[in-house]
């Protein structure tokens, strides 16, 4: 910790008594000093008669200072007045981090904090950390205030080609930055209202909603188009962007390229119970949206209308492939298998109870965590392909034909699992959930002692470790 200056000695005035030799043979030099000395009888006799108050004076200033010296913070009120507004102090620990992977080999951690207005939106990202993935080498960084003006977001590209990001003005300044430099490409005035930390990225088109639900599409810093009050924007797929606008249960489609609207659906009153279930992500194929709405029912939404409905009894996930809708229930452990065109139930060899989660779907391979372990099933036989007896974290990702696995068990461990056969291609010991994968590492955060680490997915190397602060 670097050591300042003594505010004390800062704001006492330096006195310094100089002592000379007055004894001298030379008697012309003694004749002038006492010309010299006259002139200080005045005051010598002003001293004389009032050293009694004097006196008292010093007393009373000694006190002071040996006061300020025992008790410092009792002395600050002989500091003098700040008119200068308080400093912004940073954030004190703990508090949440984000870490993904950057576009142009970099790797973001993100500070955050609740944005304060007790809303829906997401925590605020207030500052923000950028390392070299490969060496961990520190590029840049932004002070981490909790009363910044400046917040940041993150654009997730879709195609898995890394997140951009992007700094958010208080006065509705959007600037997209060069991940390795900080430096701002190109900036942009938005109207009032307030851009949201999170927007999405492909093809060079950023899209991105502000606090009034309206969407805009931006490219080399000019707008392409703008559409309001559609909701909070769920994916792009095929062309089209998907909407939910929660407070009036209504779900909606633009055109990607354009921002034309192309469907709507409200869900009737009947359906607009209060729920406490949690939100998820639709599936989308063949431009129909799948999602389970409020009232625990799941729907088939093709061009603004309901193609076929199924009503469930507590939330669920769902998966699929260009055949069927796998439908899971978390809480009872079951699985139904439906068809995409008419939501009915299809007889499969699949297991129906003891299923967790679908971690993947490749082909006709379903990777499926039941209660005996991890199995890969074919979903054409019901064969059981491989299996293994381990309980998989919900932070499991894959990518190209390899799941990545975090066991938590007598020690915390990664480990790397082909879907082909169920080979353990590595498997290292480490501490943390996995946060994001590109095309060559895995993040691993370990949110107890705010460590960061980077692994290489070919071998399970950690390239470097840090510990946030």
């Amino acid at each position: 910790m670097d050591s300042g200056p003594d505010p004390l000695q800062r704001d006492q005035p330096d006195f310094e008594l100089e002592i000379t030799d007055i004894d001298t043979d030379d008697s012309g030099e003694m004749n002038g000093r006492s010309s010299k000395s006259s002139r200080l009888e005045p005051l010598l006799a002003f001293t004389v008669r009032h050293a009694r108050i004097l006196f008292m004076l010093a007393i009373v200033v000694g006190c002071l200072v040996f006061a300020s010296l025992l008790f410092p913070d009792a002395a600050s009120f002989i500091h003098p007045v700040d008119s200068a507004p308080p400093a912004i102090t940073p954030m004190a620990p703990p508090y949440s981090f984000v870490t993904v992977s950057g576009n142009d080999n970099v790797t973001f951690v993100l500070g955050q904090i609740e944005n304060g207005d007790q809303s829906s939106r997401p925590l605020d990202n207030v500052g923000i950390t950028v390392y070299d993935t490969h060496s961990g080498a520190l590029l840049w960084h932004t002070p981490q205030h909790q009363l910044s003006r400046t917040t940041y977001g993150l654009a997730t590209n879709l195609k898995g080609q890394g997140e951009h990001i992007y700094a958010l003005r208080a006065d509705g300044l959007i600037s997209l930055l060069d991940p390795r430099s900080g430096k701002t490409l190109w900036s942009y005035q938005l109207p009032s209202t307030m851009p949201e930390p999170m927007a999405i990225e492909q093809d060079g088109v950023l899209y991105l909603q502000t606090s009034d639900q309206a969407v805009y599409a931006f490219k080399d810093g000019g707008i392409v188009w703008r559409n309001g009050q559609l909701g909070t924007m769920l994916t792009i797929d095929n062309g089209i962007i998907y909407f939910y606008d929660m407070a009036h249960q209504r779900y909606a489609a633009i055109d990607e390229n354009s921002g034309t609207s192309l469907w709507t659906y409200t869900m009737p009153p009947a359906a607009q119970q209060p729920s406490f279930q949690s939100f998820s992500l639709p599936v989308i194929e063949n431009k129909t949206c799948y999602v389970q709405a409020i009232n625990n029912k799941v729907l088939a939404i093709q061009e603004g209308h309901v193609l076929w409905s199924r009503q469930f009894h507590s939330s669920v996930t769902l998966k699929s492939d260009t055949h069927h809708l796998y439908v899971v229930d978390q809480s009872a452990e079951t699985l139904e298998v439906l068809n995409l065109q008419t939501g009915r139930q299809e007889r499969t060899p699949l297991p129906a109870t003891g299923v967790v989660s679908i971690k993947d779907i490749q082909g006709n391979l379903l990777y499926i965590q039941t209660d005996e372990g991890l199995k890969a099933i074919n979903a054409d036989t019901g064969n059981v392909v491989w299996q293994k007896t381990l309980a998989v974290s919900p932070a499991t990702r894959a990518a190209d034909g390899v799941l990545y696995v975090p066991i938590f068990n007598n020690t915390a461990s990664v480990q790397a699992i082909s879907e082909r056969d169920g080979t353990v291609l590595w498997s290292g010991t480490i501490k943390g959930n996995i946060m994001t994968i590109d095309a060559s590492v895995l993040d691993l955060y370990a949110s107890d002692d705010y460590t960061l680490s980077v692994l290489r997915l070919s071998d399970g190397k950690v390239l470097w470790s840090k510990q946030i602060e």
